[in-house]
């Protein structure tokens, strides 16, 4: 993954509680805070596990992101996604993890962001977290979004995000086994 120079991590910690990791030294499930995970970051962030090292948020990798898009200040952290149903399949896309409510979902900003990409074909995915040490559940929002971004209704796309994220919430979250 290519980041964006100059764009660091700085005091987001949201990768520290949302992702799961599961190395020899470190077994954390999703939605759970890392041991390691202290006030303004890692504790063991030089030594941290390779896991670690390698994942990066798409704030970190995307130039027409601006700051307010770090996880921590949008409330949303944004993922490569790799398994889109047909007929998206087969394209990389972004999967958009709510971390902190419903509130993005209501922005401009968020709103005018998934609609271009829905509008170029890109495989755009929301995600809920679970329950703590449960997986995350998502859908795939090109099907549904795509009827009103193509008529620029933009209060019938903040409709949907806000129905689409309470239908996954109210499903069924997977303990995660690790």
């Amino acid at each position: 993954m290519q980041l964006v120079a100059g764009r660091e991590c700085g005091e987001c910690t949201v990768c520290c509680t949302v992702a799961p990791v599961r190395t020899a030294t470190l077994v954390k499930a999703p939605n759970t805070a890392c041991p390691h995970c202290v006030a303004g970051g890692c504790g063991i962030y030089e030594t941290r596990p390779v896991e670690c090292r390698e994942s990066f948020c798409g704030w970190r990798a995307r130039p027409e992101l601006d700051a307010h898009w770090r996880p921590d200040i949008c409330g949303v952290m944004i993922l490569a996604e790799h398994d889109a149903p047909p007929p998206l399949g087969g394209r990389p896309g972004l999967k958009f993890v709510l971390v902190a409510g419903d509130e993005p979902l209501s922005t401009d900003r968020f709103i005018g962001y998934v609609s271009a990409l829905i509008r170029r074909d890109v495989p755009v995915a929301l995600s809920v977290q679970g329950p703590p040490g449960h997986w995350p559940v998502k859908t795939f929002l090109n099907q549904s979004l795509t009827p009103a971004i193509r008529r620029m209704d933009a209060d019938e796309v903040r409709r949907e995000l806000l129905r689409q994220a309470a239908m996954l919430r109210a499903g069924a979250f997977e303990r995660a086994d690790l």
